[in-house]
């Protein structure tokens, strides 16, 4: 889908970025501290996409039933 496919060009941006930047030595604590930080965001990130499929979920059921509705009073008025 065009989505997926516009994840995968920023992706690439970013990682094309990171590779322009000079390589750094980081020591031990301050990478474990990188990784517990980027962890976090992912379960963020997670949580905020769940949170809008849930939420997409529920417009969903909200729109058929409006149109459930409007085709009822439709025929009824028929």
């Amino acid at each position: 889908m065009w989505w997926d496919d516009k994840a995968a060009r920023v992706q690439q941006g970013v990682r094309y970025d990171e590779n322009k930047l000079p390589i750094e030595s980081h020591d031990e604590d301050t990478a474990r501290r990188a990784t517990v930080h980027m962890r976090e965001d992912v379960v963020l990130l997670v949580s905020y996409l769940s949170s809008v499929n849930r939420q997409l979920w529920y417009l969903r059921i909200l729109v058929a039933t409006a149109i459930l509705c409007l085709l009822v009073e439709v025929v009824h008025h028929w």
